[in-house]
C-alpha cells in the first residue's frame, strides 16, 4: 500500500516519489537545497567545480522507464552539470562512473 502524504508518495519498498503541485515543489526545493549544500560545489559525475547556475539534480539510480524505479529519496540525489546529466541519461550511476574521468569531464563540458 502506498503511503500518500501531501506532495510525496512512499512505496512499500521505501522509494519516495515527489508529486507535482505546490506541496511537491516545496519538498523538491528542500531536497535540491540539501543536495547543493552536500555537494560543496563539486559535480558528482566529473568531480569538477560546479556553478549553481549550471547545477541540476542527478538521480544516482535512474528513474527507469515508466517511473518504475523512480526514487526521490535524498540519498539518491546528487548535483551534476546540466550537460553531464544529459549525457549520462538513464545509465546507472555506478556504470557511468566506470567511464574514464576524462570522458566524464568532456561530457559535463559538452565536448563529447
Amino acid at each position: 500500500m502506498i503511503d500518500k502524504q501531501p506532495g510525496l508518495w512512499i512505496y512499500p519498498d521505501g522509494r519516495e516519489v515527489i508529486q507535482r503541485g505546490s506541496a511537491g515543489r516545496k519538498i523538491m526545493d528542500e531536497r535540491w537545497n540539501k543536495a547543493w549544500s552536500d555537494c560543496k560545489g563539486t559535480c558528482c559525475l566529473c568531480e569538477q567545480y560546479l556553478l549553481l547556475y549550471d547545477a541540476t539534480l542527478e538521480h544516482l539510480l535512474p528513474k527507469g522507464s515508466g517511473g518504475s524505479k523512480h526514487d526521490d529519496r535524498q540519498a539518491n540525489l546528487g548535483m551534476s552539470h546540466r550537460k553531464g546529466n544529459s549525457a549520462k541519461g538513464s545509465i546507472s550511476y555506478e556504470r557511468y562512473m566506470q567511464l574514464p574521468l576524462e570522458v566524464r569531464i568532456a561530457n559535463c563540458r559538452g565536448m563529447a
